[in-house]
């Protein structure tokens, strides 16, 4: 609802290309503040040789840990899974996966569907884009 207000204000001073431009900067207005606030993951810090940083980050991240100078981090790495990647799901939780990824590709069908073919549709029905778009 809000990019209709949007539309309607940036479009017929600045064209449609605008609302690309106003559409991709606030995410990308967003990623940049919230780049400070994010700490890296346990796991980074041994990879990286952040040694120095681990123990003050540890902390930050689960004050009831008790760090010292001898407290050792090590980095556990998964081996890489070989087969299906369906497989590696919990059993628990297949049928739901399944559901989702079906109903993702229904949905993909109906976007295919509407992109082509709203055009032999909308002629059927005799309503053409100057009816439509009140083009000039």
């Amino acid at each position: 609802m809000l990019a209709g207000f949007v539309a309607t204000w940036l479009v017929p001073s600045h064209g449609w290309r605008s609302l690309f431009y106003f559409g991709g900067a606030i995410p990308f207005i967003i990623g940049l503040l919230m780049i400070p606030a994010m700490p890296e993951s346990l796991q980074f810090w041994p990879c990286e040789k952040e040694i120095p940083k681990a123990p003050r980050m540890a902390q930050a991240h689960h004050p009831s840990l008790g760090t010292s100078a001898q407290t050792e981090y090590v980095a556990n790495e998964e081996a890489a899974r070989e087969g299906v990647p369906v497989a590696h799901f919990p059993r628990r939780t297949r049928r739901r996966n399944r559901a989702a990824v079906g109903g993702e590709l229904l949905n993909l069908l109906n976007l295919y569907f509407l992109t082509q073919w709203m055009t032999t549709v909308l002629r059927k029905l005799r309503l053409f884009a100057q009816t439509i778009a009140h083009c000039k």
